[in-house]
């Protein structure tokens, strides 16, 4: 999807393996990081997070978990 300054964000799915969905994400070519997340953690917030759903009025709360689920599996 379009981002800041002509660059694009993107997310592509590896898949799941143990138990976890593995993912990569990020700004092409600049800033990327590999997700491992457990599927437990991989609900309709973390789906929203990704596109920016914490930004709409009233989503807020939703940031705090997901940038936590960040720290603790991206890399």
């Amino acid at each position: 999807m379009p981002f800041i300054n002509d660059t694009k964000y993107s997310i592509t799915v590896i898949g799941a393996e143990n138990g976890a969905c593995r993912y990569d994400a990020g700004v092409t070519g600049m800033m990327e990081s590999v997700c491992v997340i457990p599927l437990t953690l991989m609900t309709e917030d973390r789906f929203g997070h990704l596109f920016g759903a914490e930004k709409v009025p009233g989503k807020e709360t939703i940031a705090v978990e997901q940038e936590r689920i960040d720290t603790d599996y991206c890399r």
